[in-house]
């Protein structure tokens, strides 16, 4: 994911405001496609997670549990972090019904001031940590 914003001092400024509308758009290229592959939708709320995640719903036809954040102190960037989860063909339907419940103690263990996983980050949770939890 790449992107950018105009003015670097976010502030008490919230990402969504940053970021604002526009366009979350993707190019896939594979050595044997003749041509890339575009895709592109609005951005409707500014926050990352939410757009891209409806990016690859409408574009992609894609499902999927996708969660980003940041926490900023100031000008610092003391926690970032994200993660993307998605069904596989043949998958079991006892598997996806662990996974969501495992995403659901996620949120719980994170707790409601930071969003998911900056809290996760913030009391000293690794991505490996993350990644076992799901």
């Amino acid at each position: 994911v790449k992107g950018y914003v105009g003015n670097p001092s976010l502030g008490d400024m919230h990402i969504s405001e940053a970021v604002g509308k526009g366009t979350v758009q993707v190019v896939k290229n594979h050595p044997e496609w003749p041509n890339p592959y575009n895709g592109i939708t609005a951005m409707e709320h500014g926050d990352v997670d939410r757009d891209v995640g409806i990016y690859l719903a409408e574009s992609e036809q894609r499902s999927c549990a996708l969660a980003a954040a940041t926490k900023i102190n100031g000008v610092l960037c003391v926690a970032a972090g994200g993660y993307v989860v998605e069904q596989l063909p043949f998958c079991s339907k006892e598997t996806v019904e662990k996974v969501e419940q495992n995403l659901e103690e996620i949120v719980k263990k994170n707790g409601s001031e930071h969003a998911v996983p900056a809290g996760l980050f913030l009391n000293g949770a690794t991505p490996y940590d993350i990644f076992s939890m799901i």
